[in-house]
């Protein structure tokens, strides 16, 4: 009774502001790996073996963003006694400062010329509170990416992510825009732009854009990339439907383009 009337009195004067601001855990299963994340903290959960040498690590960070937990390890009481056996291992990573940052998450040993065999690389969204509000996984030791061009697009792919880099000019209100057909399937991601103009401060300097995009399941998927105005009854100027064939993963084996130059073909890209 008496906590309870001590947290009425403490909410009354705003000290305990932040506590009323629920946060909740949320899971992301990739290849082996569980990750749940709640509030500034991550923990990735996958079988290991540390008596073979292996293990998993945290690498490649900044100190500044992230801080590396000791691990924690897990055995079923009926493998205790057996030699060799494999265990639960728990990696906790505390986000430190708001915004993006990322790390590499490997099984290795971990010495010198000690053998690789897996990793991951995170890609970590917190807001201003610290609290983590978006994880990518993708297989950093992925095959080395392979580039094509259709037209004025050039496209890359490797692993689970396919990039498209092409013109554009979003100061007259077109940019270039990805139409998903199965939600479930891909992911898209935040672009990225670099000017070509001599001078990049000039108002309207087209700009050089890249636009990725993840896949997150295997199989055979569709979408649309168009270059348009995003807003009800805008100009849709371009669309090309890019369709992707992925193994097991996900790594993306194959990509195939075609424009899309019946109007009646093209969905509704409009959000």
């Amino acid at each position: 009774m008496g906590r309870a009337i001590l947290g009425m009195i403490l909410s009354l004067l705003g000290i305990c502001g932040n506590l009323s601001s629920e946060v909740h855990a949320e899971t992301v299963r990739y290849q082996d790996l569980t990750v749940t994340y709640e509030g500034q903290l991550i923990k990735i959960t996958a079988q290991t073996n540390p008596s073979t040498g292996f293990d998993y690590k945290v690498k490649d960070y900044d100190a500044t963003a992230v801080s590396v937990l000791p691990a924690s390890y897990y055995m079923d009481e009926k493998d205790r006694e057996l030699d060799g056996a494999s265990s639960l291992g728990t990696y906790p990573v505390k986000i430190l400062k708001p915004g993006n940052t990322s790390f590499i998450f490997s099984y290795l040993r971990d010495w010198e010329g000690g053998e690789v065999a897996s990793t991951y690389r995170f890609d970590i969204t917190a807001d201003d509170r610290l609290n983590v509000t978006d994880i990518s996984i993708s297989d950093a030791r992925a095959p080395k990416k392979k580039t094509f061009s259709y037209e004025r697009l050039k496209i890359s792919y490797g692993g689970d992510l396919v990039t498209i880099n092409v013109k554009t000019n979003p100061s007259t209100g077109f940019d270039w825009y990805y139409k998903k057909t199965d939600d479930s399937s891909v992911k898209i991601m935040k672009p990225s732009y670099k000017s070509t103009s001599t001078d990049p401060t000039a108002a309207g300097a087209p700009s050089k854009g890249s636009y990725p995009l993840q896949i997150l399941k295997e199989g055979q998927t569709s979408f649309y990339f168009s270059y348009m105005r995003n807003w009800k009854g805008g100009e849709i100027a371009d669309t090309y439907r890019i369709d992707v064939t992925a193994s097991a993963g996900p790594v993306i084996d194959r990509v195939e383009i075609v424009r899309v130059d019946e109007l009646k073909d093209i969905p509704d890209l409009h959000e």
